[in-house]
């Protein structure tokens, strides 16, 4: 009996904090949204949202293998390829997150729309976050090509292997920034 009345006691008073890490569904959402302020920001270089959303330790690696850091990432113009290429656009899908405590990885698929409409390739791309000073922060990333099937056409991706997501939106995509 006193083991039950405090085990109701301790839920009936355990802080908000601890249920938060219960329910890490709001967490995906916060990561879904930060994610998706990234490529917006990047789309209009804008740079002092990128230097919010980037760790100080920030680092990449591009889909050419080029390692990169914050200062780098931050440098106008952000709305390029490493070709050089202007980017009108980010198509993302086949999101994935999980979490792990204060560390979130979130994979998927990034095509990238050039100003002449054209559709790239795509790119499986990768998302560390770590949650610092109560809020999230991407502190790597990494993206590499798609290579397109064997006899398929040129524009197809092979996404034949896709992770196993935690949780998925009601698309499995990152949703629009809301204005």
């Amino acid at each position: 009996m006193w083991l039950r009345l405090r085990y109701a006691l301790l839920v009936a008073f355990a802080p908000p904090a601890l249920w938060a890490q219960r329910n890490p569904s709001g967490d995906e959402e916060q990561i879904a949204r930060l994610a998706r302020q990234y490529l917006d920001a990047r789309l209009a270089n804008d740079t002092a949202l990128m230097h919010r959303i980037l760790a100080q330790e920030y680092a990449s690696i591009n889909s050419n293998g080029v390692l990169g850091d914050r200062a780098g990432a931050l440098r106008l113009p952000t709305n390029v390829t490493p070709n050089g290429q202007q980017i009108a656009a980010f198509e993302v899908d086949s999101i994935s997150t999980r979490l792990y405590g204060t560390t979130a990885v979130m994979i998927g698929v990034r095509r990238v729309r050039s100003t002449n409409g054209s559709l790239g390739r795509g790119l499986r791309f990768l998302f560390v976050f770590i949650r610092r000073d109560g809020r999230w922060q991407l502190v790597a990333s990494q993206a590499t090509d798609i290579q397109p099937r064997d006899g398929a056409p040129s524009g197809s991706v092979r996404s034949d292997r896709q992770p196993p997501a935690v949780r998925r939106g009601p698309t499995g995509s990152i949703p629009p920034e809301s204005t």
